[in-house]
């Protein structure tokens, strides 16, 4: 892909549903793959990648325009967004 195509895989996750954001990064890569023939699974990862990262974005997004009009602090955004360790885990 071109470094181009990031913009509008960013422009689609800030407008497009979920349904409709993971064909943007195939329409972009099909073409791409049919003019340089890369192994199909190296197109593969570049087109899950793309497929998760622009679901992230959307996810962040989401996020954002959802607790944006809320009261709460930035502390409970933060953990709220918490990945690591799971709640389960105890520290040493």
């Amino acid at each position: 892909m071109y470094h181009t195509s990031v913009v509008f895989l960013v422009a689609a996750a800030l407008l497009l549903p979920p349904q409709l954001l993971v064909l943007i990064p195939l329409v972009q890569t099909v073409p791409e793959w049919l003019k340089e023939r890369y192994p199909w699974p190296i197109q593969g990862f570049n087109m899950s990648n793309y497929t998760l990262n622009a679901l992230g974005a959307w996810g962040a997004a989401n996020l954002v325009q959802t607790h944006r009009q809320g009261s709460s602090t930035a502390a409970t955004h933060a953990s709220q967004l918490r990945v690591w360790p799971p709640a389960s885990c105890s520290s040493p």
